[in-house]
């Protein structure tokens, strides 16, 4: 191998080696709190959206769904729960 080689090789080695490391995942488990009437296939698409994102549920993510099951009135009681 020549020394020209060798060097272009460890230079090509150097420059890639910090965009490996940034490409890892960070440890923080975010939470979200979903409230909705009842459940409704729709929200099906927003939860897919995050699992390609590269949000897993139960490893990065934590989604608290809370649903009326179509009573107003228990929206106040869900939304006092996650205040605390």
């Amino acid at each position: 191998m020549r020394r020209r080689d060798l060097i272009v090789l460890m230079g090509g080695g150097i420059a890639a080696w910090p965009l490996g490391a940034r490409a890892q995942q960070s440890s923080k488990i975010w939470r979200i709190g979903f409230i909705a009437h009842r459940y409704e296939k729709f929200y099906d698409p927003l939860f897919e959206g995050l699992r390609e994102l590269g949000y897993a549920e139960g490893k990065n993510l934590i989604i608290e769904r809370r649903y009326a099951e179509g009573n107003t009135e228990r929206f106040q009681g869900l939304r006092r729960r996650w205040s605390n």
